[in-house]
């Protein structure tokens, strides 16, 4: 039977600390001093504090916040980003805080799908209170809608190649994302390095990270494979799946799709990413735009030093290019294209 090595997990709230991961975006600095010295010494608390501008995508992209603090007066609406509804949509909780309550600003608040709102005033019981009540009732909306993310690998890197972007994309909307390995890559260097390298890109994309072992380069398209990723399924229950596609020369990826298919036949959502050994009959229906989510990618990638050093298909250049190329079918972001098994919700 084969094993799985289970490499440390990352919870979407650590159980250590539960510490509320808050966005403040303004641009009326007293109003950011006050609200950091409020929260400074509050150790379930971590403050992150941005103005709206050209930093304002990234940022907002590059965690999952449990809470996002907007300044809806009207010098900073000018210059929210049109992702803060999508952000509220994904069952991130957004307070607003405003000068007055008058029409215009009731309207801006429901325009960006703001869960309350603050006037100017307010004191630091008030904020506490709200902080608390939005993060819990969010969290509570979230166990009760659980959305899981299962991306399946035949080698270490490969799943961060393919659908990395996608993967951190899933995981900003509040999906707990588990990465299975199905073989340790013994075949392209050493092994202990190879999963530490796993491991660190793991804690990047905050996923928990499953390794099985079978052989390199003779992952077999059967029952040990078959069972390997069916025992995954079964503890996690996924929503969603990715994995390799079967138009791909190399052989652990064929066979590791074919497993996947039967693996995950109870699965709602299934899909194929492609790797760099993808042949021309790769033919992706669905393209996911990862431009805010690339350049972690790309760092995802780059933990993989001993595989990066050997093979073109790694280098940065090429993996944006890539994305590049298949944005043209999603309005000319960078995307990654996927091929649609089955897709039964969003």
């Amino acid at each position: 039977m084969a094993q799985i090595l289970e490499l440390g997990e990352a919870q979407f709230t650590p159980p250590a600390a539960a510490q509320f991961r808050i966005l403040l975006i303004d641009c009326d600095e007293l109003h950011a001093r006050q609200v950091s010295a409020w929260l400074a010494d509050r150790a379930d608390m971590q403050l992150t504090c941005c103005a709206p501008g050209a930093d304002l995508q990234r940022v907002l992209y590059a965690d999952p916040w449990d809470l996002i603090i907007a300044n809806l007066d009207e010098v900073a609406l000018a210059a929210l980003p049109t992702a803060l509804p999508r952000l509220g949509g994904w069952g991130v909780p957004v307070l607003g805080i405003v000068r007055q309550l008058g029409v215009m600003n009731i309207r801006a608040a429901l325009s960006q799908q703001v869960d309350n709102v603050l006037l100017r005033t307010y004191s630091c019981t008030e904020l506490l209170d709200q902080i608390y009540t939005l993060v819990h009732e969010k969290r509570e909306q979230r166990a009760r809608q659980r959305q899981v993310t299962l991306a399946v690998g035949a080698h270490p890197d490969d799943v961060e190649i393919g659908c990395g972007g996608t993967l951190l994309k899933k995981r900003a909307m509040g999906h707990e994302v588990v990465v299975l390995i199905l073989s340790r890559g013994a075949k392209g260097g050493d092994v202990n390095l190879r999963l530490e390298e796993a491991q660190q890109a793991s804690m990047l994309l905050n996923a928990t990270l499953k390794v099985g072992d079978l052989p390199d380069s003779q992952v077999p398209e059967g029952a040990q494979t078959i069972e390997l990723i069916e025992r995954v399924v079964r503890e996690i229950a996924p929503t969603h799946i990715y994995t390799h596609s079967s138009h791909d020369s190399h052989q652990d990826h064929r066979n590791a799709h074919l497993a996947t298919l039967v693996a995950a036949r109870h699965t709602p959502n299934l899909y194929c990413y492609q790797s760099p050994s993808s042949t021309t009959d790769f033919r992706p229906n669905l393209f996911v735009d990862i431009t805010h989510h690339m350049d972690k990618k790309v760092q995802m990638i780059q933990k993989y030093h001993s595989q990066v050093a050997k093979h073109a298909g790694l280098d940065s250049a090429y993996i944006s290019a890539t994305a590049r190329y298949w944005g043209r079918h999603a309005g000319y972001g960078l995307v990654e294209p996927l091929e649609i098994i089955r897709q039964l919700d969003r």
